[in-house]
């Protein structure tokens, strides 16, 4: 479990979208959320998201940011540094709501976008030339090695060591 900063992870997505209306944080200040039903039922199955009216969803957003959730959002990116939201749209945009500085994720992928979204980096920079992906690649690792270090995880070999084993096992499997 990780906690990132909200204003962080709006700048990486912006808005999430409902029955093709993105909703973002400014867009968020034009509803009166007071005249939008509470909505205390969890959102459940995927089957049934098209189904729901985009007032559903404000609804629970409000809910959301007057009782609080328990459950961390869960985040990915892809190889070139996109965050996609795998599950919380609503705990996330009740975060926004809120002005949560904070927000505990379940995160998967690139370690120097966990970096910036944490706020341990001022700017996320992903190589996107085929050429590059071997640093990119080695820099990832190196990030998630020094993560490990401050988190005191203990490690059989050096940083080094780690990164040399991890490359040749991406080369084993005809990654680079």
């Amino acid at each position: 479990m990780e906690k990132i900063l909200v204003s962080r992870l709006r700048k990486m997505v912006p808005a999430v979208c409902w029955n093709d209306y993105p909703i973002t944080a400014d867009s968020l200040k034009l509803f009166d959320f007071q005249r939008i039903e509470l909505v205390s039922e969890p959102y459940g199955d995927m089957d049934a998201y098209e189904a729901r009216p985009d007032v559903w969803h404000l609804g629970r957003i409000r809910f959301l940011s007057e009782n609080g959730w328990n459950d961390p959002i869960r985040l990915d990116t892809s190889m070139d540094g996109e965050v996609f939201i795998e599950d919380g749209n609503h705990r996330y945009m009740a975060a926004v709501l809120s002005n949560c500085e904070y927000i505990e994720c379940s995160f998967s992928g690139l370690c120097n976008v966990l970096d910036y979204l944490q706020g341990r980096i001022e700017t996320v920079e992903v190589n996107q030339d085929e050429e590059d992906e071997f640093t990119f690649i080695k820099d990832s690792v190196v990030s998630l090695i020094e993560r490990w270090s401050r988190k005191n995880i203990k490690m059989r070999f050096t940083a080094q060591e780690r990164i040399n084993h991890f490359l040749r096992e991406l080369k084993y499997i005809g990654q680079i």
